[in-house]
């Protein structure tokens, strides 16, 4: 579905909801417009397209260290970031506020017992997915959005270099230009 039709789809449907509740809801003295049962369906309605501006630095880098051969939106456990199918390797972009980076994370100040739940069982996702795909054949890497930074564009790229060779000449493919 285009983007622009996904919109007006939103748009019809949104009233929709709001209209099974009411207008105007205040629970525990946080003021809403809608109840909490509409809010959260109003929330899971709304669905990822990913991070585009993280995904597209990685994608860049991809294509300055001269990768090749990696699919997005690959069919795969986990709904990696970039699958390089024929090497059986696969990207994680992680974003360091909602996979809680040791060194960028900031919890909110307001309703923090919901966000660091929230952020613990990401990460314990992010841990059984990497498992998992390891006990598949995978080679998992997982880089932090803030790896993605030109400061740190140089070292991720000797990594990724390394990481993919590795693992074409096991596939006895060459994936970088000579």
């Amino acid at each position: 579905m285009s983007r622009k039709l996904h919109q007006r789809a939103r748009h019809r449907y949104f009233p929709a909801l709001l209209a099974q509740t009411g207008y105007f809801v205040e629970d525990e003295g946080v003021a809403d417009n809608v109840s909490a049962t509409t809010r959260s369906a109003i929330m899971a309605a709304v669905r990822s397209s990913g991070n585009r501006s993280t995904e597209m630095r990685m994608l860049g880098l991809l294509k300055k260290v001269g990768a090749r051969g990696w699919r997005r939106n690959y069919p795969l456990y986990g709904r990696p970031d970039f699958v390089f199918p024929r090497l059986r390797t696969v990207i994680f972009v992680d974003g360091c506020f909602w996979h809680g980076c040791d060194e960028h994370h900031r919890a909110p100040a307001s309703n923090s017992d919901y966000w660091m739940a929230k952020i613990t069982r990401n990460r314990a996702r992010d841990h059984r997915v990497t498992q998992q795909l390891r006990m598949r054949g995978w080679t998992v890497i997982r880089v932090w959005e803030h790896d993605l930074q030109k400061q740190y564009h140089a070292a991720l790229s000797r990594r990724l270099i390394r990481l993919l060779k590795k693992n074409s000449c096991k596939a006895k493919e060459d994936f970088f230009p000579a």
